[in-house]
């Protein structure tokens, strides 16, 4: 991806804006959580963070930042986000 597309979506999106519609997000303070779409739990592991454009899940061993990277993209296709 080009890096002025890349810098176009970031403008227009955030970090929750991209993940929301796949996890119910909470807000947890100055950042949001949510469940891990990535296995089953009870307890919110997924964690975000606007401020710094990250998203990241304990269990999974997944970080992400705020660019949409094609590692995010497989990541979501895989589990059929």
């Amino acid at each position: 991806m080009a890096t002025d597309t890349v810098a176009q979506i970031k403008e227009r999106l955030s970090i929750q804006d991209v993940i929301a519609p796949y996890v119910k997000l909470t807000r947890a303070g100055r950042s949001m959580r949510g469940l891990c779409p990535f296995h089953k739990e009870k307890t919110p592991s997924f964690h975000v963070s606007p401020s710094a454009g990250r998203g990241t899940a304990s269990g999974a061993g997944w970080v992400e930042t705020d660019s949409p990277s094609s590692r995010r993209q497989k990541a979501l296709t895989s589990r059929g986000l």
